[in-house]
This record gives C-alpha cells, structure tokens and sequence, in this order.
C-alpha cells in the first residue's frame, strides 16, 4: 500500500506551505496531490526552500496581500508568474484604532472584528475569489495560493475551493477541522514572530507588541469559532 505524500512541505522559510491533496473529493475521489498549495508569503523561502519549491513545477502563484504588503516584502521566484488578487488587511488596523481610541480590546470585540473581516470577504472581495477560480478553470498547473501569513484571506480562499471539490460542508468534517484549521494555526505561530521581529528591528516596538497580541487573541477566537462549526450538527 502506498503512503500519501506529505501534507507540510516542511520549508524553513515558509512556515504554513501545505498541500491540498488528499482530501475527499466529489464522488469520493481524492483530491489530486502536488496541484494546489496554500502557504504564507514566499519571500523568505531559503536557497534549500526554493530548489524543494522548483521541483514541485509550481508556475504560477495567487497572491492575496494588500498592496503595502506586497511592496514591503516582494519576492521573485523564477519561472513563476505572480496574479495580484489584493485585498487589503483590515483586522490589525482596526484594533489599533480601538486602542487609539481608548477602547478595550474584549473577546466580544475581537469576534465582532472576525466577523465584519469575514462579511467583508464576502460582500467587498466577492471579485477576487471569483478571479482565483478563473485562473484554475483556466490552467491546471500547479499552484500557489497565499497571503501574508496563510490564515485568513488564504483559509477563506481554501474554504471555497475544498467545498467546491468536495461537493460537501468540508469544514464540519473532523479531518478538515483538524488538518485546516487547528494545523494551520499552529503553523503560523512563527509567522507572527517573524513579523514582530521585524516591526522590532525597525524600532516599532509598540506595532510589534500590538501584532504579537492582537494575533493571539485573534487566533484563540479564531479556534474557538472553528471548534464550534466543527461541533455542530
């Protein structure tokens, strides 16, 4: 009997590259291996990292980061054409501008922000998502989808592809509560640091310290929303 391939590519400079494959399909068929991938952002990717990422024969990457993001940090990767599908974060800003405001950051506010991010995908980013399904309509080639920490924009991006293939509410099924969601927020805890440490070395101690909290309070009531979808009947 032949072993899967593994889900984590393992890459040390992008902590949250996965691949998409094996989960059940439309007909109960697989979905195929080393054909779609979802990861972070691919700047930091090692020598070791980019030659791992060569032989996958990725062509072609669906990028999600705003486009202060994507400036900040860019990356080149040869033989792959990048398709900007920008939708800008909102999350952080406006948490920064609660505590601007003297307002405490509480759980309930911290769900009322996920919330309104999530609508937002829906009723103001509709568009870019229906681009992501043109290309991969278009072109079988193997792909990445990625923001800049793989969660939110990505995960939503996945969420639809996965129901879609699997004709299915995939997200109430165990394997993908585990395998996208709790997986995937473990994933990127060195993601946040990464970050942080560079708000850090940039002297912004204070957009550090509010990153490294505000993605922790986000990824606890993240989790908690994904258990209870999980659990329910």
């Amino acid at each position: 009997m032949s072993l899967a391939p593994e889900r984590s590519l393992g890459f040390a400079g992008a902590s949250n590259f996965r691949d998409l494959g094996g989960y059940a399909g439309a007909g109960g068929l697989p979905v195929r291996w080393r054909r779609l991938f979802r990861s972070d952002h691919l700047a930091g990717l090692t020598p070791k990292d980019a030659q791992q990422f060569q032989r996958l024969g990725v062509t072609r990457v669906f990028d999600f980061r705003g486009e202060q993001e994507r400036a900040a940090v860019p990356y080149d990767l040869p033989g792959v054409t990048q398709h900007a599908l920008t939708i800008e974060p909102t999350v952080v800003q406006r948490m920064k501008d609660l505590l601007d405001a003297g307002e405490a950051i509480t759980p309930e506010r911290t769900v009322a922000l996920m919330q309104q991010t999530y609508r937002g995908f829906v009723h103001d980013n509709a568009d870019r998502f229906a681009e992501l399904f043109a290309h991969l309509l278009a072109d079988d080639a193997p792909a990445v989808v990625h923001c800049t920490a793989g969660k939110d924009r990505t995960g939503f991006a996945v969420a639809l592809l996965l129901r879609v293939l699997a004709g299915a509410a995939v997200a109430r099924t165990p394997a993908m509560l585990v395998g996208v969601g709790f997986c995937g927020a473990y994933t990127t805890f060195s993601t946040w640091m990464w970050e942080s440490l560079l708000l850090a070395e940039d002297r912004r101690m204070g957009a550090a310290a509010l990153n490294v909290a505000g993605q922790l309070v986000l990824g606890l009531a993240a989790a908690a929303a994904g258990w209870a979808i999980g659990a329910a009947p």
